[in-house]
């Protein structure tokens, strides 16, 4: 799906660049939305309580706004309809036509004269701003809204249904922008898709340590890439960029989605993200550290492309090792070929057209801990390399465990790696206890004094769930045991306003990233709970002296 988020990309500089100042059948190219005044001043309030701070409330603010309306506020704005700016084509040029709800436009410019002066009027319907040294945007109220534009033709054939025009914006954010690829004109795709063409060519200039095969097949993946970037540009319907708060969920998220022409080859593979099962969904414990997890279905492109790009990866990683002269002709010959086996073994993984694997890494004071789990083609072929690697780096490995156990068909080599640091000594020991676990299609990797037990139990917890739904990329933080871990390590009193902070959080301490399908699209989400945004508080009093005995660190 890499090409999906190329095109989504290209959609954007389409948008930004294609911004110039006629009004028949114009659509819109993008829409701009604000949940409107109720929805907005319901998340400053909630945002006023969680950062315990009065003067962030939505009273103040409109406090502050009548000071500055002589005392009318914005009572003439209709408080429960959404606002909107739409960017609106008709195939040459672009136009901003931007939309506010009212319940009396007489209240309204009422309250802005102080700032706007007595409109002009401009006939049918139309009056003017009349801004000292600048543009005079014009308006004319309709269908329950009023709309601004640059000039009159813009106000003309205004939308009946200026909600339908949002579509379902300001229902899911509280701020979205919304941009419709379809309607953008071809012209426009057509210079963009041509300037990254011409982009991408630049780089292909044959480098100096790049064999033959190297740089015909990163031509040929390039030029792959491109052909599905421009696949993708001609079947993106849509991408959206949305900010919620919501205090019912005690969350704030961030989503960017794209969405392709139903029926279209983009949308049937994203679909294919759609109830993605994973086999080590047990992996995934997220409230004792950092939980990741992939699980994707390969689309006969993304094979081609993730496997020329890991040939490439191996190519490039040989010719390092060639350059370096501390490693003697023997050494410098396993390590060629241990790098050769991995790249066939990943290659292998890759040709399923499955991607799984999950882990998890638990923090507390002073203690980290391990577990990861993946699948891949062929395991007895991973052991084999492995044993490679113990051989080739038998000098730095006093103590070494082949087969030491099993557990449920998967063989535990156990590895002690020695630490110079001390810090990290203080964390592990002198030496990182490390397990390397092997089944038939499966891989586990497990680190400190619990990996292996972890490894255990996460078998167990797979086995018992079974194929899970999950999300396609996920990585989920629990801020809670890593501060107290680094706070362990290297204490100091922000770490301890932190610390204390997330304890009143009630678990809601997470940092969330995650990629998924939607319908005929993808989607990103970065969200952070509660507890995280009253970490704002924190970050105020540290570097205002509220934590410090009135002074900053370091002052």
């Amino acid at each position: 799906m890499k090409k999906f988020w190329l095109s989504a990309v290209a959609m954007v500089a389409t948008l930004l660049c294609a911004f110039e100042a006629s009004a028949a059948d114009r659509k819109p190219v993008a829409v701009f939305t604000l949940a409107g005044y109720d929805a907005l001043m319901s998340d400053i309030d909630y945002i006023g309580e969680v950062l315990s701070n009065p003067q962030a409330k939505a009273e103040s603010l409109e406090a502050m706004l009548k000071l500055f309306t002589g005392g009318l506020g914005l009572d003439g704005v209709d408080k429960t309809k959404p606002w909107g700016v739409a960017v609106m084509t008709d195939g040459n040029d672009f136009r901003p036509l931007v939309m506010v709800p009212v319940k009396n436009l007489d209240d309204l410019l009422a309250a802005a004269k102080g700032f706007v002066g007595e409109p002009k009027d401009e006939g049918d319907g139309i009056r003017s701003i009349q801004v000292p040294n600048g543009p005079n945007p014009v308006f004319k109220e309709a269908n329950g809204f009023v709309f601004f534009g640059e000039k009159a033709d813009d106000l003309a054939d205004l939308p009946a249904d200026p909600l339908a025009l949002m579509g379902t914006l300001p229902k899911e954010y509280d701020i979205g922008v919304r941009g419709f690829m379809q309607n953008v004109p071809e012209q426009y795709r057509k210079e963009i898709v041509s300037l990254l063409r011409a982009g991408m060519e630049q780089s292909l200039e044959k480098r100096d340590e790049e064999d033959e095969n190297a740089f015909e097949l990163r031509k040929k993946t390039v030029e792959s890439m491109m052909k599905d970037i421009e696949t993708a540009v001609d079947e993106l319907e849509s991408i959206t960029i949305g900010l919620t708060i919501d205090s019912t969920a005690k969350v704030a998220y961030l989503d960017i989605s794209a969405t392709a022409k139903p029926g279209s080859k983009t949308a049937k593979q994203a679909a294919a993200l759609n109830g993605v099962k994973s086999d080590f969904a047990g992996f995934i414990t997220p409230d004792v550290g950092v939980a990741v997890n992939t699980a994707s279905v390969l689309s006969p492109e993304d094979i081609q492309m993730l496997s020329g790009l890991l040939a490439s990866f191996g190519d490039k990683v040989k010719q390092e090792i060639n350059k370096d002269g501390n490693l003697p002709a023997d050494k410098m010959g396993q390590a060629k070929e241990i790098i050769d086996d991995l790249i066939s073994v990943a290659d292998k993984t890759i040709q399923t057209g499955k991607l799984d694997g999950a882990g998890t890494v638990a923090m507390a004071e002073k203690s980290v801990n391990g577990a990861f789990g993946v699948a891949v083609a062929d395991g007895p072929a991973v052991e084999a390399i492995i044993k490679k690697v113990i051989e080739f780096a038998k000098d730095d490995l006093p103590e070494v465990k082949l087969n030491a156990e099993s557990h449920k068909g998967v063989a535990f080599h156990k590895i002690s790696i020695p630490l110079p640091d001390e810090k990290l000594k203080d964390v592990f020991g002198d030496a990182l206890p490390v397990t390397v676990g092997i089944g038939p299609k499966s891989v586990y990797l497990g680190f400190g004094e619990e990996g292996d037990s972890m490894i255990k139990s996460s078998i167990d917890a797979s086995a018992s769930a079974g194929p899970t739904a999950v999300a396609p990329l996920a990585i989920n933080s629990s801020l809670t045991p890593i501060v107290a871990f680094a706070n362990s390590i290297e204490p100091d009193q922000i770490g301890e306003m932190i610390k204390k902070s997330l304890s009143e959080s009630g678990g809601k301490d997470h940092i969330i990233f995650t990629y998924k399908g939607i319908p005929n699209g993808t989607q990103l989400r970065f969200q952070v709970d509660e507890g995280v945004i009253r970490l704002i508080n924190v970050g105020v009093n540290a570097f205002t002296g509220g934590g410090f005995g009135g002074r900053p660190p370091g002052f």
